[in-house]
């Protein structure tokens, strides 16, 4: 068998009958069904394969990121638990104080106790921000007994206040309300 070039190739009857087989095909082709060759297959199978492979990636992305949605609402879980054990920390101080509660140093060291009581839990949840508000924190008792009403203000506006909000915006995101 010569093929188009001129060059003389050893054939068998079958592999010259599929061959002649082919050539008619590729004759009955009209001209834009020609141009595309095994080489354009090829590239229509590689990129293919790249479409399934950045799928398979944005699976396993979009996976692992509800897993890490689910560990860190799990985490605000157990932080919003433990803050609730924080005496004092859903009340609404004032000052001077109205009638009701008050921000005195007897409630600063009651709620120092509690904060000190849940420490090593929080040591756990030390990947939230959230939990860096209240871990290693203390109020400071002011050194005299008897302190101002505007003393005790600025204590609790700069120390307690933040743990406040903390929680509150926690148990909005737990619960699921504002």
């Amino acid at each position: 068998m010569v093929d188009s070039t001129g060059k003389s190739w050893k054939c068998s009857r079958r592999g010259l009958t599929r061959l002649n087989n082919e050539s008619v095909l590729w004759w009955s082709k009209k001209p834009f069904q020609k141009q595309e060759s095994s080489s354009d297959k090829r590239l229509t199978e590689k990129r293919r394969a790249k479409q399934q492979e950045a799928l398979a990636l944005e699976s396993a992305a979009a996976l692992q990121s509800a897993q890490d949605h689910q560990r860190v609402t799990e985490m605000k879980r157990k932080l919003y638990n433990l803050l609730r054990r924080i005496n004092w920390i859903e009340a609404d101080f004032q000052f001077p104080p109205a009638a009701g509660t008050s921000f005195s140093i007897s409630t600063i060291m009651q709620i120092n106790r509690d904060i000190e009581s849940i420490q090593d839990a929080l040591v756990e949840l030390a990947d939230l921000p959230e939990s860096k508000v209240v871990l290693g924190v203390a109020i400071p008792t002011p050194a005299n007994l008897s302190a101002s009403w505007d003393e005790l203000g600025e204590i609790w506006k700069t120390k307690f206040l933040p743990i406040q909000a903390t929680y509150r915006k926690v148990k909005g995101e737990v619960l699921g309300k504002d």
